[in-house]
């Protein structure tokens, strides 16, 4: 039998590596007990078509090859989003590699570079309206502590075309700066899946407000 061998890519300088899962619900008024959408926000490990590290040797999907920021880049997100429901205006997220010689955008919030992996939160971003937030500096993203961040808001116009007035948002994500790396072994498509267990032991930043 015919041995495959792996196709490596060097990196022109280290990259950090910043697993995300997301999990993000859009609801209406009828749903605004807390109990009544507790099971469509519980976290539930992954099987991952995205990337991961394993012997402390990075692993991506080819379409990552095709970014052009790829060998300029510091920062890139391995995404595994855990969405339940399809939202025809939501743009799938993919895995993404930033050039944080500026802050960038992520959703709601910036990826920022300094002494360390910054986020931060957006000033008035569009899809959290509601209730008005400042921009800030939301926590650092250090190398082997995950944080999780909860975050909601509200529109009181039919931003997606609904019929229905307002409409209210709830996003979750878990930050965890994997590592750096110089090189990764590409994946070819199809992609077998990889299991991933949500991180356990992570900081908790709450930034859900009352919508009512």
């Amino acid at each position: 039998m015919a041995v495959v061998k792996a196709t490596v890519v060097t990196l022109k300088k280290p990259v950090k590596i910043l697993q995300v899962f997301s999990k993000i619900l859009y609801y209406y008024k009828d749903e605004k007990s807390f109990a009544d959408r507790k099971h469509k926000l519980e976290w539930q490990d992954a099987e991952s078509v995205n990337g991961f590290v394993a012997d402390q040797q990075l692993y991506l999907p080819e379409q990552v090859l095709a970014h052009p920021a790829l060998h300029r880049c510091n920062v890139i997100t391995i995404i595994d989003d855990q969405t339940i429901e399809p939202y025809p205006w939501r743009e799938k997220e993919d895995n993404n590699c930033f050039v944080l010689d500026v802050p960038r955008p992520f959703g709601d919030f910036n990826l920022a570079l300094a002494e360390e992996l910054e986020l931060h939160l957006r000033h008035q971003s569009l899809s959290i309206q509601k209730p008005s937030r400042p921009a800030y500096k939301v926590c650092d993203l250090r190398m082997g502590e995950p944080v999780e961040v909860k975050i909601n808001g509200k529109y009181d116009h039919s931003l997606f075309g609904s019929p229905r007035a307002r409409v209210f948002k709830e996003q979750q994500y878990i930050f965890h700066y994997i590592g750096d790396f110089t090189s990764f072994q590409v994946l070819k498509h199809p992609v077998p899946p990889i299991h991933k267990c949500i991180p356990e032991n992570r900081k908790l930043v709450n930034l859900l407000k009352p919508l009512w």
